[in-house]
């Protein structure tokens, strides 16, 4: 099978069924909404600095993927799942162009998501400057707000697709998900310099100006989720598929 179609096929099954379509279909509304009252809404105290207008950025970009996230976990784990990971394996048993294939489909999710919110966040948070009646720092600092979002959004979507990778199970890996990595953002908060090894949006944090990120535990916690990528690689490609 060549690789296209083997792209196509991820794409057909990530909305291969009502639920999942109705979950893609207000995953972008979700994320609109949540953009537009993260960034629109701000106390002129609030929104002084340019650190603190692009922080709610990171924050949104975990909460406002959500739904598209459920999506991305229920097609890579649950395949595994309910064995409906077989007939494409059958039909090309290389796993790492399988994997490649699944990639390919979250780079493109990730791309369009990454535009959107950074497109959004810009503009509202525009919005939210003029009504708190501030000087808009960002308007400055396009770049940087653009590192800051694909960091965010990138290692959002990254930390999801490792863990549906490593547990093959849909319902399990979306307990995991939604408890584990959602509490990191909170719990660093009593211990940073530890728990900001193993939060995938340190890096994010850091590029942004917390004072609470420093370059060892952003880049530690690169090594870290890289690291459990190739591990969930490794468990990928030896795992029974019977």
């Amino acid at each position: 099978m060549g690789f296209g179609r083997l792209v196509l096929a991820e794409v057909h099954e990530l909305g291969g069924t009502i639920s999942a379509r109705i979950t893609l279909a207000i995953s972008l509304p979700v994320l609109v909404t949540l953009l537009y009252l993260y960034a629109a809404n701000a106390k002129t105290s609030e929104i002084l600095s340019a650190y603190k207008q692009v922080e709610p950025l990171i924050y949104v970009s975990q909460i406002g993927q959500l739904l598209l996230l459920v999506s991305i976990i229920m097609l890579v784990s649950g395949k595994w799942q309910y064995k409906s990971a077989q007939p494409s394996l059958l039909k090309q048993p290389d796993r790492l162009r399988y994997l490649a294939a699944q990639a390919t489909v979250m780079a493109g999710i990730w791309f369009l998501t990454m535009a959107l919110t950074f497109g959004l966040f810009f503009w509202f948070r525009q919005l939210g400057a003029q009504q708190a009646d501030v000087g808009y720092l960002l308007a400055i600092r396009p770049g940087w707000l653009l590192l800051v979002t694909v960091m965010a959004t990138m290692m959002v979507m990254v930390s999801a697709l490792i863990i549906a990778m490593l547990i093959p199970h849909s319902t399990a890996a979306l307990v995991v998900y939604f408890v584990v990595v959602p509490s990191l953002m909170g719990l660093r908060e009593a211990a940073p310099a530890v728990l900001g090894m193993i939060n995938p949006l340190e890096m994010a944090l850091f590029v942004a100006g917390d004072r609470s990120a420093s370059a060892l535990t952003a880049w530690g916690s690169l090594v870290v989720w890289a690291s459990l990528f190739a591990f969930a690689v490794y468990m990928v490609r030896h795992r029974d598929a019977g």
